[in-house]
């Protein structure tokens, strides 16, 4: 049992010091990590895109073209990584404005039947104050979206670090 709080202490320190690396990039240089996440989604889609055309042919035979799509996807990724950011970013705004939209018009037609239906328009002008500003200026939601992951990355690498120095102790 020990040798394994050995090597799991260790795996764990090792998730927590990425988690607080990854925070620190992305508070310390949003852009530089929004961009790198667009590159790796790049990358994803051209591999995935590949792998479908290969299995499309094999199974399909050569007739069908939609599996170019991922392949597309990565070469425009790396060709122009801008006008996907700014396309992830045109969903997320919109996604969240049309969900703001919705919960504040349920909050409306709930209030004769819930009484707390102002926790519903209250999320609904959440989501609208979150997608409007994407909209209007992706660039800064690009850096508030980096620095709501960093913020992530360090509560979960600091939990990390500290569950391997506790189990640590147990092993010394």
């Amino acid at each position: 049992m020990l040798n394994l709080i050995s090597r799991l202490w260790k795996l764990l320190a090792l998730r927590g010091i990425l988690g607080l690396v990854f925070a620190a990039v992305a508070f310390l240089m949003p852009q530089v990590a929004f961009a790198s996440l667009i590159i790796l989604f790049g990358a994803y889609a051209l591999v995935d895109g590949l792998c479908a055309i290969a299995l499309g042919v094999r199974d399909y035979g050569e007739g069908q073209r939609w599996w170019t799509l991922g392949v597309a996807v990565g070469i425009v990724t790396f060709a122009r990584p801008h006008v996907t950011a700014l396309a992830l970013l045109t969903i997320i705004a919109v996604w969240a404005i049309f969900t703001g939209v919705l919960e504040i018009l349920a909050a409306f037609r709930l209030r004769r039947h819930y009484p707390g239906e102002w926790r519903l328009f209250l999320a609904g002008a959440c989501s609208l104050l979150f997608g409007l500003p994407l909209i209007v200026s992706p660039g800064l939601g690009a850096v508030a979206l980096m620095w709501l992951m960093g913020g992530y990355a360090f509560i979960f690498g600091f939990m990390q670090l500290t569950l391997a120095l506790t189990l640590r102790k147990l092993v010394a």
